[in-house]
């Protein structure tokens, strides 16, 4: 923090949009980690990036990490077969949800090894926004 300081020196409005963005992950993702939709990590790394990046700049780059990674989960999806029978859980969660009319976590109802981690999606978005792609 004191780092944060110093490279801002007297200019509290940089600090509180970088402060804002490291706190805008948590807010908007926090429903999706207590689902079991999104790792600790993730979480985390996302806050991180925000922390440089100030709020305009980390919710581009969610949205560039997401756009990747739902990429990256589509090819290994289509690569392994798995595509229909995952949007088959998919759909019997959310009826389910419905049904019960509360939501449970969804990692209950998935193996392991079908999760991706999004470090490299995050990076990619990174990259993205910082090259002006978006």
């Amino acid at each position: 923090m004191l780092a944060i300081l110093l490279c801002l020196g007297n200019d509290a409005g940089r600090l509180l949009d970088r402060l804002a963005g490291a706190l805008l992950p948590i807010l908007l993702l926090l429903f999706f980690f207590r689902l079991g939709m999104l790792g600790g990590g993730d979480l985390k790394l996302l806050s991180m990036t925000g922390c440089f990046l100030g709020s305009r700049g980390i919710l581009c780059c969610m949205a560039l990490a997401f756009l990747t990674g739902a990429g990256v989960s589509l090819g290994r999806m289509l690569g392994s077969g798995t595509l229909w029978a995952r949007l088959g859980k998919l759909s019997c969660y959310i009826r389910d949800s419905f049904l019960r009319r509360r939501l449970e976590p969804y990692e209950a109802s998935i193996p392991k090894e079908a999760g991706i981690h999004l470090s490299v999606p995050i990076l990619i978005g990174t990259w993205m926004y910082m090259e002006g792609m978006l």
